[in-house]
């Protein structure tokens, strides 16, 4: 992500913009999110804003609350470890260019659409044995899925056919274990992480069949 000074997007208000004006405003929300002052939903969502937008006022309805950068957001490493206890982060949380997630008898939630990202790559290293991770990311961000794990179960990701939106990151994610898997899903910013929508399935089954 570029962490180059940019100059706040300062056209007439009530004058129409064209592409350069919309370009600062995408390379300053750039800046944003790569420095922690917008999660990954936050970003998408005023990036595509900006797209539209058609006078300065509405840029800078999209700019004007992000307060000046200076220096760097501190690094933040979790360790995401669940053993026979299910562990979620899916509210607000940080995550670093590399980061691990281990899963023994129980299942990891991670959400990245309300993470903060200040890095152009993430790596994820993630550890299943008889248990879940499922990693719910935003359309339009890329994920590679290198998987080598050794007698585990299929892992999947499955993308929305949409192209990668720029500035986000990429996510790689790196399965080892045992009889265990890693599911990722892109989903949009209202629809329930990947994990939830197990659960009101099986729900749903379990009224049905008992009713």
């Amino acid at each position: 992500m570029n962490n180059d000074p940019v100059r706040e997007p300062d056209p007439s208000p009530s004058l129409p913009v064209g592409d350069t004006e919309r370009a600062a405003a995408a390379a300053r929300l750039e800046q944003a999110v790569g420095h922690g002052q917008l999660d990954l939903n936050g970003y998408i969502d005023r990036l595509d804003r900006s797209s539209r937008a058609r006078t300065g006022a509405e840029l800078a309805e999209i700019t004007g609350d992000l307060a000046p950068i200076v220096g760097t957001t501190p690094a933040v490493v979790p360790r995401s470890t669940a053993l026979f206890d299910n562990v979620v982060r899916a509210e607000n949380w940080h995550l670093p260019a590399r980061s691990k997630a281990t899963a023994v008898f129980a299942d990891i939630e991670l959400d990245l659409r309300r993470a903060t990202i200040t890095d152009s790559e993430i790596r994820i290293d993630a550890t299943c044995v008889f248990g879940d991770i499922r990693i719910t990311v935003p359309e339009g961000v890329e994920v590679v899925l290198d998987s080598d794990s050794v007698l585990s179960d299929t892992h999947s990701c499955t993308l929305a056919a949409v192209p990668r939106i720029p500035g986000t990151p990429l996510i790689r994610v790196q399965p080892t274990g045992w009889f265990g898997r890693v599911l990722i899903e892109s989903r949009k910013a209202g629809e329930p992480r990947l994990s939830t929508r197990f659960r009101e399935g099986w729900r749903r089954w379990r009224a049905k069949r008992n009713g």
